[in-house]
């Protein structure tokens, strides 16, 4: 489960900090598990460009118990256009190990993409698609790239409380046959 707390410091600029936690059969219901940096940075809306553009790096720091890598970055380009009520979004994400045995693997590829249509002011259906290729630019064998697809939606229940969920469906060998994911998110 994770926490995460994000305040915008300009139009254009947020900082996210997010508390990892995790659960092990043995141990307690949930315990420390690491934490993230999370830096926004967007396109100002005055700029009038085609795409809504922007960036978030996060830099990692998780225990060994359970990430075989104690600190990493990921690199996420965000690309987005809204057109009437439908929503398309691109991340091409960049990931590397930073300590490690997972250094050697270099930049690893993963991206991600959501396609969503707002049906009314409180329900936004969506599908979501996630997938990690292995080593940039060679990529790993398809029988170890993890490629999922995520039907679900997001619910307003509260002018500041949405509930997002999503069932995930493996679509290779290597992946989970079946996730469910869920978000709560609150604006203060």
């Amino acid at each position: 489960m994770t926490f995460e707390l994000t305040e915008g410091l300009t139009n254009n600029n947020a900082l996210g900090i997010m508390l990892l936690t995790a659960e092990r059969p043995s141990g307690p219901a949930l315990e420390y598990a690491g934490w993230r940096i999370l830096p926004h940075f967007y396109a100002l809306k005055s700029r009038k460009l085609p795409v809504d553009l922007g960036f978030v790096a996060e830099f990692g720091f998780q225990k060994t118990t359970y990430e075989e890598d104690s600190r990493h970055v990921e690199l996420r380009p965000i690309i987005g256009k809204q057109v009437g009520k439908v929503e398309i979004d691109f991340n091409p994400v960049f990931e590397r190990a930073l300590h490690g045995p997972g250094v050697r693997d270099g930049w690893g590829f993963q991206p991600a993409a959501r396609f969503a249509y707002e049906m009314n002011e409180r329900f936004t259906p969506s599908l979501e698609y996630y997938a990690s290729t292995g080593s940039f630019p060679t990529g790993a064998p398809l029988d170890r790239q993890t490629h999922q697809i995520y039907p679900g939606g997001e619910v307003k229940l509260s002018k500041r409380l949405q509930l997002n969920v999503g069932v995930g469906v493996g679509l290779s060998s290597a992946d989970n046959r079946l996730v469910y994911k869920s978000r709560v998110e609150y604006d203060f």
